[in-house]
């Protein structure tokens, strides 16, 4: 999309229709890559995307500069081995039915990443969701945190089935992204089900008082009873006013849970748990939540969800930015 687009006020539906066309898949050289190339099959047989980037970025040699200016190809004989195993894997996974570009080079990982994603157009990130290690240069909480487009991070196990799709939701404008990211993938993805899931705060955020007589212990009780049903009920509905904005997806496929926070709590923890239960094959999450409010922080949640050791799929979705904030976003890195 060009830039004079996003300067004529260019509408969402028009902007949304025409994203996720080209992928950006880093690859890591590890084991886990055979899974990455299998899942980003499985999803661009659903998705059809225009071009596939295969990228693989190997760290600099920490050497003098004065050595490497004597030896500039130490590093051309591994660089030359990954670009061969890659090609050959990926001309398995993907043969000549899809487009794809391979890339190897050497550099600052995320750096690069970010560089690539921005002159390449790129729609959508794709990578492995595997443990933080201390001192690990790229890892998705970095890609989640940086990045300016939609990042999917991937099981390290082949994925068979999306049926069930659980959407986090604070009612924030990422939110509603999110929900239309799935009604128009639905179908394509295979989603039979959506739950939408809703964190929200119990009557203790709003009622830290202290009371000294049995009387207003007893009135205390009665109004926090009251404040309990009224904040359940607002909640309740509050989604029921968001599932409305799903427009081609059947109303019975799509569910609603409001979950309730008690004060001490992390928010991410009470979404944590309701994904351990409800036992998704995929989640959907804004980028960024409401900044202030009551409501859900999607922001701070999702770098806990990411980093939490789920089994899931897990889809970042976020707009594009605009071209100028680029560079902007490269000098903080």
């Amino acid at each position: 999309m060009q830039i004079a687009d996003y300067e004529k006020g260019s509408s969402f539906e028009n902007i949304f229709m025409s994203s996720f066309k080209n992928w950006l898949v880093v690859a890591d050289m590890t084991p886990g890559d055979y899974h990455l190339l299998s899942n980003v099959r499985f999803f661009a047989d659903k998705l059809h995307p225009e071009t596939l980037h295969i990228i693989h970025v190997t760290p600099k040699l920490d050497l003098p500069s004065s050595v490497l200016k004597e030896i500039a190809d130490l590093n051309k004989p591994l660089l030359e081995g990954v670009q061969n195993r890659l090609e050959e894997m990926c001309k398995k996974t993907f043969g000549q039915d899809f487009k794809w570009k391979l890339t190897v080079k050497e550099g600052n990982a995320l750096a690069e990443i970010v560089k690539f994603s921005t002159s390449k157009h790129v729609d959508l990130i794709l990578m492995n969701l595997k443990d933080e290690t201390a001192g690990q240069e790229l890892s998705h909480k970095k890609i989640a945190r940086k990045s300016f487009v939609s990042a999917l991070f991937l099981p390290e196990r082949p994925i068979r089935t999306l049926s069930h799709t659980l959407l986090p939701v604070d009612f924030s404008a990422s939110s509603k992204k999110g929900q239309k990211f799935l009604d128009h993938w639905a179908t394509r993805l295979g989603v039979e089900k959506v739950t939408c899931q809703h964190v929200y705060k119990n009557a203790d955020w709003y009622m830290d008082r202290l009371f000294y007589s049995a009387q207003e212990v007893e009135q205390n009780l009665e109004q926090r009873k009251l404040l309990e049903n009224k904040l359940y009920d607002y909640a309740a509905y509050k989604l029921s006013k968001f599932v409305q904005g799903f427009k081609q997806l059947d109303a019975r496929e799509v569910k609603t849970l409001a979950s309730k926070a008690n004060k001490g709590i992390p928010i991410w923890q009470l979404v944590y748990k309701d994904i351990k239960k409800l036992n998704p094959d995929f989640i959907t999450i804004g980028a960024r939540g409401e900044s202030r409010s009551p409501l859900v922080l999607l922001g701070s949640v999702t770098e806990k969800i990411i980093k939490a050791g789920l089994d899931i799929p897990i889809l970042v979705y976020r707009d594009k930015k605009m071209p100028s904030r680029f560079l902007k976003l490269l000098t903080r890195l």
